[in-house]
């Protein structure tokens, strides 16, 4: 598998589990843990993955199988699900994405209404531009505060040609 779907699938995995935990569900992403410590591409660690996996699965009370794409992995877990009398949940990725848009949009509004909310309270609020920020910044890069202009770079004025 190579890069780009791999960090699709993660991406798609942790939007299904954000999406079930809003459900009130805990869920349990396996494919997501066991990579941070075990390597896909030494089989004697991904069959000890995929062994631990099938444990865990055998103490859910559901499995939620998420988008309409079925990798030999997932395949297996539906076929376990229903050797072991398990629930199966079939969520489309349609649910989980118009769930990540929402989502997204209400973290997006999220400044605005702390700045309308502060206006209400008598405080004066606005947003930092990119000169405030460098100006704010100035002070973790060791510029001189009183300068006219700021480097736009870390360590922009450290840089010597020819050197």
């Amino acid at each position: 598998m190579n890069n780009l779907n791999t960090l699709y699938n993660v991406t798609f995995a942790k939007a299904a589990c954000r999406y079930a935990a809003a459900q009130g569900c805990t869920p349990v992403a396996v494919h997501l843990m066991y990579p941070r410590f075990l390597d896909d591409r030494v089989p004697k660690e991904r069959e000890a993955g995929l062994k631990m996996g099938r444990r865990v699965l055998a103490a859910c009370e559901e499995i939620w199988l998420c988008g309409e794409r079925m990798s030999a992995g997932m395949k297996a877990e539906e076929a376990e699900a229903q050797r072991l009398g398990i629930p199966i949940r079939k969520v489309p990725s349609s649910d989980i994405c118009s769930f990540q848009k929402q989502t997204e949009g209400q973290r997006r509004e999220e400044p605005a209404g702390i700045e309308k909310s502060l206006k209400e309270q008598g405080f004066s609020a606005s947003r930092a531009g990119s000169e405030d920020i460098k100006r704010i910044m100035a002070v973790y890069y060791e510029q001189n505060v009183t300068s006219e202009k700021f480097e736009d770079f870390d360590g922009e004025r450290w840089i010597i040609p020819n050197d």
